[in-house]
């Protein structure tokens, strides 16, 4: 691009962001843009024939870039993949607390909105993140970064992730999902970098939005809540898959079970004996009125227990059940390596030595009698 047509792309570009960032609330860029990325990005634009609301869906090149339409497309910017034509999302009152909807329909691969809040680097969230647990709602940050060459984009990748806090944005009160209908995704528009939410599937109206938080953790102290998604392929935690957290999770509620049963247990034979006291009292004709009350009160707090770390046990079983199917996953795919990239198997000295034995004392092969008679004559 030429110098004159570098300085009305950039004007016309912060006239874009301008109107782009007009329809939103708090912070919105998620990082600037590169120079490279920008003159590269601002000469990609799409082709797609106009069909009403689905218009520019997975098959876009815009989409394939990782970008938003714009006025340079043949869509002329009034398309699924636009940031100007964002759905109408507002927030209920649902099963597990505030939820997310859409007001109307959104198709496959639309974006259904933009990731707004306070943006910060790792550490700096994880410092906010300590401060603010213990008062308030657990806030659950969304770490976006542009991919770079490592996705075939202009640009290198970001070594340095931010991170976006929607807890006082209305994407806030989207909720976790195993199977969520929303993805997060880096997005360029107009020489920024926005983190969106796209549809992975079509979403009907008054229709709850969720997304997988894929939470890692901030700090060793920080362990997943459980999960209520009720998703067929719930991981019982929300927390990534098959990552550390994930781990220490299940390791830590597996000792809290431990420590709830005995607790149930214990308590449990202190109201049996309270029991037989009343049984007793009333035989002889003694008034235990309040101390029944005080058994049944007694009898609900135990149940109340025994429901928490029943509910535990539900999360631990479907978390190692969907981090088996990972590993299982892993395996098959290995079979199909050739045997000099598999890793290899750790064995103990002795596994070695008595593999090296069996090597010696197997039955030779044709080929190799053959060999050893012609060495013997």
């Amino acid at each position: 691009m030429s110098n004159m047509d570098m300085e009305s792309y950039h004007s016309g570009t912060s006239r874009a962001s301008s109107a782009i960032d007009a329809k939103l609330t708090g912070d919105k860029k998620l990082l600037a843009a590169a120079r490279k990325v920008n003159e590269e990005m601002a000469i990609t634009a799409c082709g797609c024939r106009i069909k009403g609301n689905e218009t520019c869906t997975a098959t876009c090149a815009c989409q394939d870039k990782w970008r938003s339409c714009g006025i340079e497309c043949n869509c002329h910017g009034f398309c699924c993949n636009s940031l100007y034509t964002l759905p109408n999302l507002n927030v209920r009152d649902g099963a597990l607390g505030e939820e997310l909807y859409t007001k109307e329909d959104i198709p496959a691969s639309k974006v259904a909105f933009v990731v707004c809040g306070p943006i910060m680097t790792q550490e700096k969230y994880r410092q906010r993140h300590q401060k603010v647990q213990d008062k308030t709602a657990k806030h659950y940050g969304i770490t976006v970064s542009w991919p770079g060459s490592s996705k075939g984009l202009p640009g290198e990748a970001e070594a340095s992730k931010y991170v976006v806090d929607p807890f006082d944005n209305i994407v806030g009160a989207a909720n976790h999902s195993c199977e969520p209908n929303v993805y997060i995704k880096a997005c360029w528009a107009n020489g920024k970098i926005y983190a969106v939410g796209r549809a992975n599937k079509y979403i009907m109206a008054r229709e709850t939005i969720c997304y997988d938080y894929s939470w890692t953790g901030v700090s060793t102290d920080d362990f997943a809540e459980l999960c209520f998604c009720r998703a067929p392929s719930c991981r019982g935690f929300i927390a990534e898959l098959n990552s550390r957290f994930m781990e220490m999770s299940i390791l830590h509620y597996e000792a809290q079970i431990a420590i709830l049963q005995a607790k149930h247990s214990c308590i449990q034979n202190v109201l049996q004996v309270q029991q037989e006291c009343l049984t007793a009292g009333r035989k002889w004709g003694l008034s235990v009125e309040h101390q029944e009350l005080e058994v049944i009160r007694g009898e609900n707090k135990n149940d109340k227990l025994k429901v928490k770390y029943e509910q535990m046990e539900a999360a631990v079983t479907k978390a190692r059940s969907a981090v088996q199917k990972v590993t299982q996953t892993q395996l098959l795919q290995l079979d199909y390596l050739e045997p000099k990239l598999r890793p290899k198997q750790h064995r103990a000295p002795w596994q070695r030595a008595a593999n090296k034995i069996f090597s010696l004392l197997k039955p030779l092969n044709g080929s190799q009698k053959e060999e050893k008679n012609k060495l013997i004559v």
